[in-house]
């Protein structure tokens, strides 16, 4: 099986979710036109990265519209995006969905979040605890977010799982 993908680097607009979606939306459509598997934004792409006190405005839900937008954009395309997930009130995650055929197909929360400098991830999000696989047709997939990709031992965990085919988000 082929497939043709598009990463898109970006810096998005901190905070602004409607603004940063209409990025997407740009680059989704024309990924569409031409004839386009997959589009791949950065991490945190919805929301910006430098969130601080901002992260709890800024997190989405389960049912927030911007969910089902990629729902129905993804209808034509596969297409995953960074963003803050809010999926039980108060604990937000710092994930990548990747949404296909209509659905929100996986959701991997970022295990690894850096606490140093400028990077203050475990002050803002819960860590999530796992390296899952998901298929995209025939190919068996994993994603990793930014620090992840730093450890071997990630990509180990996704080779013992059989996978073909690993995406790394960052928004460095």
């Amino acid at each position: 099986m082929k497939m043709k993908v598009r990463g898109i680097q970006f810096s998005p607009v901190l905070g602004d979710i409607d603004r940063n979606t209409g990025v997407h939306t740009e680059h989704i459509n024309r990924a569409v036109e031409d004839k386009m598997d997959l589009i791949i934004f950065p991490e945190l792409s919805i929301s910006g990265y430098h969130l601080k006190d901002l992260v709890y405005d800024t997190a989405i839900t389960p049912d927030h519209p911007v969910i089902q937008k990629f729902k129905d954009m993804s209808r034509h395309i596969d297409i995953l995006i960074g963003a803050p997930l809010e999926e039980i009130p108060g604990i937000i995650y710092n994930c990548a969905l990747y949404f296909s055929k209509g659905e929100l197909l996986h959701v991997h929360r970022k295990v690894q979040l850096p606490n140093f400098a400028m990077f203050q991830e475990e002050m803002l999000f819960k860590a999530g605890n796992e390296f899952r696989t998901f298929k995209i047709g025939d190919f068996t997939a994993g994603i990793i977010i930014c620090r992840e990709i730093l450890f071997p031992v990630n990509a180990y965990l996704y080779y013992l799982q059989n996978t073909d085919f690993l995406i790394g988000i960052s928004n460095s």
